[in-house]
């Protein structure tokens, strides 16, 4: 994983997955850089379809 120390200001696009964790005076935010797509759907309570794998 890489770490990086910002000196500036950054913006993060309103729907990136970010996780913020504050330990003291340090804050860590981490921020994924792709779209959140799920592939597996619930069909009931027992049962899912991975859709990767259908057709379109």
């Amino acid at each position: 994983m890489k770490v990086e120390k910002l000196k500036e200001n950054f913006t993060i696009s309103g729907n990136s997955l970010v996780t913020v964790k504050r330990m003291g005076n340090i804050t860590e935010i981490r921020s994924m850089a792709r779209d959140k797509k799920a592939t597996i759907k619930k069909l009931n309570k027992a049962e899912y379809v991975d859709l990767r794998y259908t057709e379109k």
